[in-house]
């Protein structure tokens, strides 16, 4: 929480007027339930209850599999002999009579050992210190630039790390309770968000979120802020009147507090299993989807991984147009005073976005045998221009070994990697030594092979700073940690870091789970199944384009009598399909839908042994592109045309034929290697069907005549 606007410098204590209800840590449910308690250590868990039945059992999920582990009419169990720095995922149902009672989902991690808090904190020290000097010069600081010839001062480290702070989640189909511990705070009163949107100021370190609907995907942040010791503030106080640097109020929250948040991506249900899908045995493919596109420099020389897992990347940008020269702030130094500003990336989140200062894509996969591969990675930096009253004068583009693998490691069941980013603006140079400020960050990463996984970073709090995760291959994803650029007088030694943690413990609709064998998601964006004697509901969810809802449930293979229905997430059926056999093709059309709405494929084998089905599930995306708007001609081949328009914010492509004649507009979804199956649309003296167009390498498009067609685009 931001403590500075009710704490001064010099202690005195200020009270905000807000609308905003600060509430307790004891925070209660008006009926009695479970109310499970989770403390941790490093090898062990211990759960807690209340009295709601007389019999309790513990189930333990690992792997997609659940499995009995306690059962009996103690309040408590503990589970010993764990792995330190490691997700795990249980169940505690409660019954009384016979009768299941309350049920509820935990997710929570051991501690990490001392040797392995040590270990991060080493990487921390390297970074800050690495960075600071690479900074010093003997010109006065101007504003909060420049290093001190104090060691100890210019020797940046977090005075209140929170490397072993953990948040545990308990979940129920109604309601999610959080508890986070070891997360500095200055006055023990945080900030709580969810999905991006502050909800409650909570005094303590508990929060109880009644306000949540059935199998729905919340992210939850919880700010604090934390002032540093006292002792150090009147050192950097006295180093700044020395060198006559003045300093604002915002400057002060800049130098004198660490920013912390930490927070978990979880879904408000009781089915772990269900909410879970599996991937299909994955050969080496390119991902398919936008969020897989490199830059040009990165696809000359980059070779994609095999197997299926999941793509990291971790982007850093300067939201404005354009920022200042720091060095013409004050008394110009030298030459690095020849440009006036900089170029920026004039943006907001966005994890395609191709303008940026530093970027990293990671892939952590697993073989079909679910054997862990080893990280793949490739860094990237943008280019960097300087400008002189309102002209371009010179560019450069930092080095991509300002950006680095730290570290990777493998377990039965996890994969771990660390980046390291110390990049400084490349046209701020003395005597070919950067004299401009590193941007800093460092994360960490442990992901498991069920869409679990914990993360930890520390980075400057300027510019902004992006972290996503996606399936590889595939679209599916979501960000991990969004941190809004504040003034680029952090990016200066004497500056606090931001110090960030996050737990995700299941995966995004329609995500694979790698190195299964049941479903998941195909190289063309289908969704794969694999099914036996079951009702099964596939976890992918899909949303209708202009009213509209068109899918095909391919069987491929199957035994007879299978049954597949659309229905809304709430069980409301649309449409039903029966009678159904391998090599049926059971297809949906439905009008009228509401856009606002999700919608769902259920199939059910018949009820006797040995029946089964196999199959996928493929959308058709194409509409009429003459709802489109802000229409633009691509190209234009032999009288065809390529064009784009934009619908509710989604851009699409089509082809377009004048006086008569024909066109055939084709897609691609390797890069112009091959025509996808069932993509071509027709068209005579007029407009073919639209598509959708995101940005992306290998997704791309062309107009045909009869005798040939034109390039990919």
């Amino acid at each position: 929480m931001n403590k500075f606007n009710r704490v001064l410098s010099g202690g005195l204590s200020i009270c905000l007027l807000s609308s905003m209800v600060i509430s307790s840590s004891a925070s209660a449910t008006s009926r009695k339930d479970l109310d499970v308690r989770i403390t941790q250590s490093t090898d062990s868990v211990d759960f807690s209850w209340t009295t709601v039945g007389d019999v309790y059992k513990v189930y333990a999920y690992r792997d997609g599999k659940e499995s009995l582990i306690w059962s009996g009419g103690d309040l408590h169990y503990k589970q010993t002999g764990l792995e330190a720095d490691h997700a795990y995922s249980y169940k505690i149902i409660a019954y009384k009579n016979d009768q299941l009672i309350d049920e509820e989902v935990v997710h929570t991690s051991t501690l990490k050992t001392k040797e392995q808090v040590s270990e991060t904190e080493r990487y921390n020290e390297k970074l800050f210190n690495q960075s600071t000097s690479k900074v010093k010069t003997n010109k006065k600081p101007l504003q909060l630039m420049g290093t001190t010839q104090d060691d100890k001062l210019n020797e940046e480290k977090l005075n209140y790390p929170m490397i072993n702070a953990q948040i545990n989640s308990t979940v129920k189909n109604d309601k999610i309770k959080l508890q986070w511990v070891n997360v500095p705070d200055q006055d023990g009163i945080y900030d709580v968000y969810r999905d991006g949107k502050l909800i409650e100021k909570v005094n303590g370190n508990e929060f109880v979120d009644a306000d949540v609907k059935t199998n729905t995907k919340y992210k939850y942040k919880i700010m604090g802020s934390k002032r540093i010791p006292d002792s150090e503030i009147q050192k950097k106080k006295e180093f700044l009147a020395k060198n006559k640097v003045t300093f604002s109020q915002k400057d002060e929250e800049i130098l004198f507090y660490e920013t912390k948040e930490i927070g978990t991506i979880v879904k408000s249900s009781t089915n772990i299993i269900s909410a879970q899908s599996r991937s299909k045995k994955a050969k080496p493919t390119k991902p398919t989807g936008k969020k897989a596109k490199l830059s040009q420099e990165q696809q000359d020389d980059f070779e994609y991984p095999n197997g299926v897992g999941y793509l990291f990347r971790y982007t850093t940008f300067i939201p404005m147009d354009k920022a200042p020269n720091p060095a013409c702030l004050g008394i110009p130094i030298g030459t690095v005073c020849d440009f006036d500003s900089f170029h920026g990336d004039n943006r907001g989140f966005d994890p395609f976005a191709e303008s940026f200062r530093t970027r990293s894509d990671t892939f952590v996969t697993w073989d079909d045998r679910k054997k862990p591969n080893d990280v793949a990675f490739k860094p990237d930096t943008g280019i960097t221009i300087g400008y002189k009253d309102g002209k371009k004068v010179a560019r450069a583009k930092a080095p991509k070994s300002d950006i680095r693998l730290a570290g990777q490691d493998k377990g039965d069941d996890w994969i771990s990697h660390q980046v390291q980013v110390q990049s400084a603006i490349p046209l701020l140079k003395i005597a070919d030594r950067n004299v401009a400020p590193d941007i800093d960050a460092f994360y960490y990463t442990k992901v498991y092979s069920d869409w679990k996984g914990q993360f930890y970073g520390v980075h400057d709090k300027a510019p902004s700073h992006e972290f996503y995760m996606y399936e590889h291959p595939g679209d599916i994803g979501f960000d991990i940690m969004l941190s809004e650029h504040t003034d680029f007088n952090a990016l200066f030694p004497l500056a606090k870091k931001h110090e960030w943690k996050y737990n995700l413990v299941l995966p995004p609709d329609g995500a694979p789970v790698p190195g299964g064998s049941s479903s998941g998601i195909d190289e063309s964006g289908n969704f794969v199944f694999s099914m036996g004697n079951e009702n099964y509901v596939n976890s992918k969810h899909y949303t209708p384009t202009w009213g509209s809802l068109s899918l095909d449930v391919h069987l491929t293979e199957g035994s007879k009598n299978v049954t597949v229905r659309l229905e809304k997430l709430d069980g409301t059926v649309i449409e039903t399909k029966k009678g159904l056999a391998g090599g049926s093709v059971a297809s949906f059309y439905v009008a009228g839908l509401s856009e606002d709405e999700e919608y769902r494929i259920v199939i059910n084998t018949a009820n006797d042994s040995g029946s089964y089905a196999k199959g996928y599930i493929h959308q058709n995306d194409w509409m009429d592109a003459g709802i489109t708007t802000n229409h633009e001609e691509v190209y234009t081949y032999n009288g065809v045309e390529l064009r784009k328009g934009m619908y509710k914010g989604k851009r699409y492509a089509w082809g377009l034929a004048r006086n008569g004649e024909y066109v055939r507009f084709e897609v691609s979804i390797d890069g112009g290697k091959t025509v996808a199956d069932t993509s071509s649309r027709t068209g005579k003296g007029s407009y073919t069907s639209a598509t959708t167009a995101p940005s992306s390498a290998y997704r791309v498009f062309r107009v045909c005549i009869k005798d040939g067609c034109g390039k990919w685009w």
